[in-house]
């Protein structure tokens, strides 16, 4: 359990959940807007019925194994999406402080030691490799690291990517050839990542390929939990 003081959180969810509503109401390779209770199965099917080559793989200890330039990367892909000079559609705001705060995050994010909940702490200020939980970024960073990681894996076998989605610890990737397993492994390990090698699906259509706990099919998704891993710490807004 990660322990974030209400003055964080806070703080945070001024930034995170306005980028969150982002990247669930916007056509992203992020899988917030896919709700496989909801009929999500289709959709998905359909985008990735086309494609012959199919991907499906999970990170295994995703959360101790995110170096932290990876996670200063990600933060930067976050900061793009981000209007320094109009934000939350407020005009006149103090970009400047603004910026401020959210390197103090970042900062945070990264440093932030160990609390547990019987208030023992561990780590001296440097937190190293290990994502915090309870933090509104977490399953953004996730999601954004899985994403840079798992296309520069397959880019590096000179293999194009037709379509991606990712959440959290795990990717579908659609590609213009077949992968090397062994490749793929070996160039995640570059990233101190390491592939769940027993959630790894290579197929030649996305029918049966798994996604998210669920297996993908033209009709209702069925559950499919032997590696669902995927840390949902945030989930998507709710409609309407």
């Amino acid at each position: 359990m990660w322990g974030y003081p209400c003055a964080a959180s806070f703080m945070e969810a001024c930034f995170a959940l306005p980028l969150i509503h982002a990247f669930h109401e916007n056509n992203t390779p992020c899988a917030f807007r896919f709700h496989f209770n909801a009929g999500g199965s289709q959709p998905l099917f359909n985008r990735f019925h086309r494609y012959q080559n199919i991907v499906s793989l999970n990170y295994k200890s995703f959360q101790q194994s995110i170096p932290d330039w990876l996670i200063k990367i990600a933060f930067d892909v976050l900061a793009t999406n981000i209007n320094w000079q109009q934000f939350h559609g407020y005009t006149g705001t103090h970009n400047q402080r603004l910026y401020r705060v959210w390197r103090k995050l970042i900062d945070y994010f990264l440093r932030a030691p160990t609390k547990f909940r019987n208030g023992t702490r561990y780590g001296n200020g440097k937190k190293g490799q290990n994502i915090g939980s309870g933090s509104y970024f977490s399953e953004l960073i996730y999601t954004i690291v899985n994403f840079i990681v798992t296309q520069y894996c397959i880019r590096d076998q000179n293999i194009d990517i037709d379509d991606h989605l990712v959440l959290g610890d795990e990717s579908l990737v659609a590609t213009g050839g077949e992968v090397d397993l062994s490749s793929l492994l070996s160039m995640a390990g570059r990233f101190n990542m390491i592939i769940n090698i027993e959630g790894v699906q290579l197929n030649n259509q996305i029918g049966g390929t798994s996604f998210l706990g669920y297996v993908i099919n033209e009709m209702d998704p069925s559950a499919f939990v032997q590696h669902c891993n995927s840390p949902m710490g945030i989930m998507p807004p709710p409609q309407g």
